[in-house]
């Protein structure tokens, strides 16, 4: 969890952190939210392996674009 800690300094009586980091830890965590909802498709496909339950786009599908999303 150290890698989710942003120092910050103070100025002038504000405390202050450097955007940069601030979009770091804003990018690695619309990441990993991103693969959590990948894997609940991941879990779908593997439940409903063996049936006809889903025409397309199926979970499979969902999770190969929901991870897309994270390649641009």
């Amino acid at each position: 969890m150290k890698e989710d800690i942003i120092a910050a300094q103070h100025f002038e009586g504000e405390l202050y952190i450097k955007a940069s980091d601030h979009h770091r830890i804003v990018r690695a965590k619309v990441a990993a939210e991103r693969e959590a909802c990948a894997k609940v498709c991941d879990r779908m496909e593997q439940q409903a392996e063996g049936t006809e339950c889903c025409k397309w786009p199926t979970p499979a599908d969902c999770a190969e674009a929901i991870r897309a999303r994270g390649q641009t």
